[in-house]
């Protein structure tokens, strides 16, 4: 009983055996052909002529986007600062005309000197008066924008 009980398993294990065996060589099969189908289409793929014109028409439209957008941005930048130098330019001409106009009295240093004491008085009075002239004509006593309200603290003060 033994012996068949042996024999009966060696059976069974030649037979799995077997079919393992041949399962193995099957699934090997199938595997080589994926294999040989998966280099053929990447051969295939590999070799194909490719097109490059179109890198060259990515340069250019790169080169021209880079135009484009310094333009765009000395555009704005001209844009920004043109209003800025026009709002002072009225300012400058009016600096430059009041420097540049001629002065009726001239300084004291270019009047000729003179030994009568009356004419010194009447220069040293035109002196005096072209000094207060410039004087009001550089300073001022208080800003533009505060103007008014010194009017009314000079009323106040009169009152």
């Amino acid at each position: 009983m033994k012996n068949e009980f042996e024999s009966s398993k060696d059976r069974t294990d030649r037979t799995d055996l077997q079919s393992l065996t041949e399962q193995e060589e099957a699934m090997r099969q199938v595997l080589d052909d994926f294999r040989m189908s998966v280099h053929a289409w990447s051969d295939a793929t590999w070799h194909q002529p490719r097109r490059i014109s179109a890198a060259e028409h990515k340069i250019w439209r790169r080169a021209t986007a880079w135009a484009l957008g310094c333009v765009l941005a000395a555009g704005a930048l001209i844009t920004g600062v043109y209003p800025l130098r026009h709002k002072a330019a009225p300012t400058q001409t009016a600096q430059q005309t009041t420097m540049q106009q001629p002065i009726h009295e001239a300084p004291p240093a270019a009047r000729p000197q003179t030994s009568a004491p009356t004419e010194e008085v009447q220069v040293a009075q035109e002196d005096e008066s072209w000094m207060t002239k410039v004087d009001t004509d550089v300073s001022r006593q208080v800003p533009a924008a505060m103007e008014p309200l010194a009017l009314l603290a000079a009323e106040d003060e009169q009152q």
